[in-house]
C-alpha cells in the first residue's frame, strides 16, 4: 500500500488474498470471496483499500483498514475472466482487464460502469 505498511499477494488455490504486516513479516488478514484464482491486485492510490481481479469474473475492493466480520467488499461483476486491474491515479476509476479484451472503467464510489472499451475490436481494426 502507499504507507509501506503492508503487502498483499492473491492465490490460485485456494482462491484467496494474503495480507501481510512489512515491519513483523506477520499475516495479519486473509481475504475470501472469489471463486477463481486471483490474477490481479492494485492498491488505491490515497485510500486503504485493495482491488482484487479474478477468473471468476469479478473484481472485488476490500477495506484493509475497517474491516470486521460483517464487512463484505464491492464487487464489480465482469462476465469473463478478469485478467488485470488498475485504479486511475486519483483513484476516482477503476480499470478491469478481461480475457475477451474488454476493458471496462467503474466509479469506485457508487460502482456504476462508466464506459467500455472492446480491445478486441481495436486489435482487429
Amino acid at each position: 500500500d502507499k504507507s509501506g505498511e503492508i503487502v498483499c499477494a492473491g492465490s490460485t488455490e485456494p482462491f484467496r488474498v494474503c495480507v501481510w504486516s512489512v515491519q513483523t513479516g506477520k499475516l495479519t488478514d486473509i481475504l475470501t470471496g472469489h471463486m477463481g484464482p486471483i490474477a490481479g491486485l492494485a492498491f488505491h492510490p490515497i485510500r486503504g483499500t485493495l482491488a482484487s481481479a479474478s477468473w471468476d469474473g469479478s473484481v472485488k475492493v476490500w477495506d484493509l483498514y475497517k474491516r470486521d466480520g460483517n464487512s463484505a467488499p464491492e464487487t464489480f461483476e465482469n462476465g469473463a475472466d478478469v485478467v488485470c486491474v488498475a485504479f486511475r491515479p486519483d483513484g476516482n476509476q477503476l480499470c478491469s482487464g478481461t480475457i475477451r479484451g474488454l476493458l471496462r472503467f467503474w466509479n469506485v464510489e457508487d460502482g456504476s460502469l462508466i464506459c467500455e472499451i472492446d480491445g478486441q475490436k481495436d486489435i482487429k481494426g
